[in-house]
């Protein structure tokens, strides 16, 4: 979804087949909404939780710019940095 200027919302569920319970594989994340200026609302969640509490030990190089310049989601003040820059 990089760089969709035409994407304005994450629906609800989008990454739910990814299994939650283990950690996050090399790169699974980095940059997917990067550049997507007109999303709004909630980020990505998996039934009600944010992907950034699921796994709130990501590592930088798995989740590196998700959000990059993506400051019109609600929550975007509450994502911690790592998912936020590159």
């Amino acid at each position: 979804f990089n760089a969709n200027f035409n994407l304005t919302s994450i629906p609800e569920n989008l990454f739910a087949g990814i299994d939650t319970t283990k950690s996050l594989q090399e790169d699974s994340f980095q940059r997917t909404f990067a550049n997507c200026y007109s999303l709004t609302g909630p980020s990505a969640r998996i039934n009600g939780r944010y992907l950034y509490e699921i796994w709130p030990d990501a590592k930088s190089y798995q989740v590196n710019g998700m959000y990059l310049e993506a400051t019109g989601l609600d929550d975007y003040a509450d994502i911690p940095d790592i998912w936020k820059s590159y």
